[in-house]
């Protein structure tokens, strides 16, 4: 238990300090495709991990204490759900 403790303290701080938003994705949701498709169009590369793995999942909940998608962490701000968040996420990665 406290190995996946210090594993998930790692990450985050990984995370924190990547430059390359990542976004807890499923195969069928309609807002990570809306997600993703924003990402394409303004040519951000993103890393993807789809709940559809177990290990994903239990990866996400044991980070941020839910499994909800899209999750979105840029620079190590999360946010759940893009059109929600869509102005924010903006903002965030400076996005006129």
């Amino acid at each position: 238990m406290v190995r996946w403790g210090i594993i998930s303290f790692l990450s985050r701080i990984k995370e924190k300090f990547s430059r390359k938003p990542l976004m807890y994705s499923s195969r069928i949701c309609e807002d990570c495709q809306a997600a993703k498709k924003f990402f394409v169009a303004h040519e951000i590369s993103i890393q993807i991990k789809y709940i559809e793995d177990k290990g994903v999942r239990e990866e996400l909940a044991a980070k941020y204490g839910k499994v909800l998608v899209p999750t979105i962490i840029i620079a190590g701000k999360k946010f759940i759900g893009f059109e929600d968040n869509k102005k924010e996420i903006k903002k965030r990665l400076k996005i006129d």
